[in-house]
């Protein structure tokens, strides 16, 4: 199998874990790619492990979208967005809301997919040699308050209809949160074909190690780019904010169309750190990725063409980034 069959997979993720292994059972010649080791840099670490076998609808829904209204006017809440915020928003929140009245369809496309979760999970645990990462129990949902038993009676006929199995838990059961919530009323639904993964890391990498024995390569990788012309850079820094990125390397070649001195750099890196803040304050996310000085470097172009002083625009480069721009330390 020659170097252009190879299967680049991007993020070594539970997601692309599991990707990597199901492509290396196929005899598929499999690159795994990640800036950290696998598990470590996304949301797989931080996971409850919780395989929601029940969530067979997406999250739009008419119900959700006449009612999270009330959020935006909640100071200080999830939803609390700026005018410009708002604004910048807008597209995906048309988007959100076409999506909600086309749930029904939604959820014949999304169901058969998630509702063998749990199955296909513990086949897969066996396969990687480690089933005790999986448990079985199911799991409980509880209200409290007036209107639990309600609220809980029409959750249990929704899932009726979408084909999800519930059975109501019993009152002496929920006895003890009752009185320690100091609620009146309580009612729960027990969901018997959720499971969960007891280490969602130890998941992760016992999923790259089988990858790897069916020889699939693991690489650990930092992706650089060219800082492009105008403000492009700033919806790059904005989107990979949101997206977890944990650093973000401007780069500079000598072929580069975009060029700046010390006081400029400088600027920019100012600049795209109040980018980032306030995407982490739109997200809801709650650490900022590296962003200092040590963030905006010169590449050093090798080649013929480097030396004959051609230029390259910001989606290209070649060479290697090795040396940071006046300024930053060596």
């Amino acid at each position: 199998m020659g170097q252009q069959d190879t299967i680049a997979v991007i993020g070594a993720g539970v997601i692309g874990a599991a990707a990597a292994f199901a492509l290396g059972r196929e005899g598929r010649q499999v690159l795994l790619l990640d800036r950290a080791e696998p598990g470590e840099a996304g949301a797989s670490f931080g996971n409850a492990g919780h395989i929601a076998a029940e969530l067979v609808q997406p999250l739009p829904s008419p119900k959700l979208l006449f009612g999270f209204y009330r959020e935006l006017f909640r100071f200080g809440g999830a939803l609390d967005l700026s005018p410009r915020q708002a604004l910048r928003m807008a597209p995906w929140i048309r988007k959100f809301a076409a999506a909600a009245f086309h749930r029904s369809g939604n959820t014949q496309h999304l169901a058969p997919l998630v509702r063998p979760s749990a199955e296909v999970w513990e086949r897969w645990a066996l396969a990687i040699g480690r089933p005790e990462l999986l448990k079985r129990h199911g799991h409980y949902e509880i209200s409290l308050g007036p209107k639990s038993l309600s609220d809980m009676r029409s959750y249990a006929q929704e899932m009726t209809r979408v084909g999800v199995k519930t059975r109501p838990i019993p009152a002496e059961l929920l006895l003890p949160l009752q009185r320690g919530a100091n609620a009146a009323t309580a009612a729960g639904l027990w969901f018997e074909d959720s499971a969960y993964i007891v280490d969602p890391l130890a998941a992760v990498r016992a999923l790259v190690a089988a990858a790897q024995k069916c020889g699939a390569t693991f690489r650990k990788l930092e992706v650089k780019g060219l800082v492009p012309r105008g403000d492009k850079m700033d919806l790059i820094v904005q989107k990979a904010t949101e997206l977890g990125v944990q650093r973000i390397v401007p780069v500079l070649s000598q072929r580069s169309v975009v060029r700046l001195d010390s006081a400029q750099a400088h600027a920019k890196q100012v600049h795209w750190k109040a980018v980032a803040v306030s995407a982490c304050e739109q997200c809801g996310r709650a650490r900022l990725h590296r962003h200092g000085s040590d963030s905006l470097q010169r590449g050093r172009a090798a080649g013929r063409e480097g030396r004959r002083g051609h230029r390259a625009h910001g989606h290209h480069r070649e060479g290697r980034t090795d040396r940071h721009l006046p300024g930053g330390r060596e």
